[in-house]
């Protein structure tokens, strides 16, 4: 009885171990394709949560809400672009148009454009609304990254 015992206790420690490592593997695997995503990337509803939310996890990641017609919008783009490139992968930039996103407009409550919100480990933790200066934006993204790095 007791080596039947033992047994099925091997057992249940080796499936346990076994299911460890595969959780272990699929979490190495899944934060991979995050790192390998590009700096600066595009998102709608289908994707957002893997693009923005889980990618958050492992960096920051500055969403621009914005629409074609929208003229600071279209001012704000090249800026922020170089504003994350200049950064050196310490944040990542999506881009999420909200005509083709309308739901995502509307879980975030995206009432005026361009809107910025930063996401650090799947929460927002700043956010502006509107066109503003070069020099503005660069002070607002790193006091943004400055908080992230407190957290």
């Amino acid at each position: 009885m007791t080596l039947n015992n033992n047994s099925d206790e091997i057992s249940f420690i080796r499936k346990k171990k076994v299911e460890e490592m595969l959780k272990r593997l699929a979490f190495s695997q899944q934060k991979d394709k995050l790192s390998a995503m590009p700096i600066i990337d595009h998102a709608n509803s289908k994707n957002f949560s893997f693009k923005v939310i889980e990618r958050s996890t492992i960096l920051p990641v500055l969403v621009d809400f914005y629409a074609d017609w929208c003229m600071p919008c279209i001012m704000l783009s090249p800026i922020l672009e170089r504003l994350v490139h200049a950064e050196n992968g310490k944040i990542a930039l999506v881009k999420v148009n909200i005509d083709e996103s309308r739901s995502l407009a509307e879980t975030y409550s995206i009432m005026s454009i361009p809107a910025l919100k930063l996401f650090k480990d799947k929460k927002i933790i700043a956010e502006h609304i509107g066109f503003v200066s070069e020099q503005q934006l660069k002070y607002w993204i790193e006091k943004a990254l400055q908080k992230c790095q407190k957290q």
